[in-house]
């Protein structure tokens, strides 16, 4: 039988639980911040509403006549504090790491806008990008409308950049002092670059000029780049185009590419397409005896273990020189052909031709030599004309004249 809580056990439980806290809630400290919101001059700002906020969190307060407000917030947090007057803004909110106890000020400024309108010779330029900075940071950023114009709504009075482009035109760049409704008109100046397109095959270090490559864009149109790979145009400045580059053999590369106001050299890399070829020496072989087959690849290269078919069985596979023997072994035409992956060269026809054997009832025996066609000479015998070579028959030419002139000697001597 379980033991029965007295009344003193209850009492300390619940005061343990009192004294702990609610189990699994951690409350996290705050802090006190005192914040001070001064206008342009320093003089301090009353009724600003200020709501501060944080990951977790966020608190409220109203400055007083002097300006100052204390709003709590959690200690060590990243804190954002946004205001809010009918007279007075800020561009950006105030922002604080780490926040803890003490004091902040914060800077605003009287409201004001800027409504700016945009043209060139024609009228208004609809699509203007447009721009307000302020410490090279942008407060107001758009584009125009139908009739050219741009507003910025609630800004800062103050002093402002002001950035205006538009695609075809050099852009305008000005300081607007921004006080109450200001209005500012911009008109724009058409203009061109010169761009100059280098198309390089990638392939090779360094790498090499393609000739006759195509390039066709927006503001370009269509041409070809000459013998050392560059072709010239001129394009609207400040204009963003895409070209594409094509060539039989190569693959097709896209581009898009940022112009803006001074001449540019544009370099588009390119490759051949991936592809395998193969040669052989000759076309005709003797039936039984083998051809030599190298395959290559795209840049020449010897393609190792590439299989070659003959009449669509395979035969063989390239070493890592890219070469293979194939016997031919039947008269007639054969297909010829490689594969390596997904790529696979053109079939090319490769002729077996019978070796030819000598007639035996029309050549004449080694042993037993026709007499046909022999000659005979005084001294020196039977010989054949046609077997005889050139050296042999000057020298019995030689032979018989020493032979006539010997007897001629001794006839004269015997006078």
């Amino acid at each position: 039988m379980g033991r029965i809580a007295t009344p003193a056990t209850v009492i300390a439980i619940t005061l343990v639980v009192l004294l702990a806290g609610p189990v699994g809630i951690a409350s996290a400290q705050q802090v006190t911040l005192t914040v001070n919101v001064v206008d342009q001059n320093g003089d301090p700002v009353s009724n600003v509403e200020l709501t501060a906020s944080w990951d977790g969190g966020s608190s409220q307060a109203t400055t007083r006549s002097n300006g100052q407000a204390l709003i709590d917030v959690e200690q060590g947090a990243d804190v954002t504090i946004e205001l809010s007057h009918p007279v007075y803004t800020r561009n950006t909110p105030y922002e604080m790491s780490e926040a803890s106890s003490g004091s902040v000020t914060i800077d605003v400024a009287q409201k004001a806008s800027a409504a700016v309108t945009v043209r060139d010779a024609t009228g208004p330029l609809q699509d203007a990008r447009v721009a307000l900075r302020q410490d090279g940071k942008a407060v107001a950023v758009g584009i125009t409308d139908a009739n050219g114009r741009f507003t910025s709504g609630v800004i800062e009075s103050g002093e402002y950049t002001l950035n205006v482009l538009e695609e075809g035109y050099y852009r305008q760049t000005m300081d607007l002092e921004v006080d109450g409704e200001t209005t500012q008109e911009v008109q724009l100046e058409p203009g061109t670059v010169s761009v100059t397109f280098k198309v390089l095959d990638r392939n090779f270090d360094p790498a090499r000029p393609v000739s006759n490559a195509v390039i066709t864009g927006d503001s370009i149109g269509s041409m070809k780049t000459q013998q050392n790979g560059v072709q010239q145009a001129s394009v609207p400045v400040n204009t963003e185009i895409a070209v594409t580059v094509t060539k039989d053999g190569y693959n097709t590369v896209e581009q898009t590419i940022s112009l803006q106001e001074s001449n540019t050299v544009i370099n588009i890399s390119t490759r051949k397409k991936e592809a395998i070829s193969f040669e052989f020496l000759n076309d005709r072989v003797v039936v039984g005896e083998q051809v030599m087959v190298e395959v290559t690849g795209t840049y020449g290269d010897p393609v190792e273990e590439a299989a070659v078919y003959l009449d669509g069985s395979q035969v063989g596979t390239t070493d890592q020189n890219g070469v293979v023997t194939v016997t031919v072994d039947s008269p007639g035409e054969h297909s010829l052909h490689a594969e390596t992956g997904s790529l696979s060269t053109d079939q090319r026809t490769v002729v077996g031709v019978e070796a030819i054997q000598p007639d035996a009832a029309t050549t004449p025996s080694a042993s037993a030599p026709t007499q046909a066609g022999l000659m005979a000479l005084p001294g020196v015998g039977q010989f054949h004309p046609k077997s005889v070579g050139i050296g042999a028959a000057i020298g019995i030419v030689v032979m018989l004249v020493v032979i006539g002139y010997g007897r001629f000697r001794s006839m004269s001597g015997g006078e």
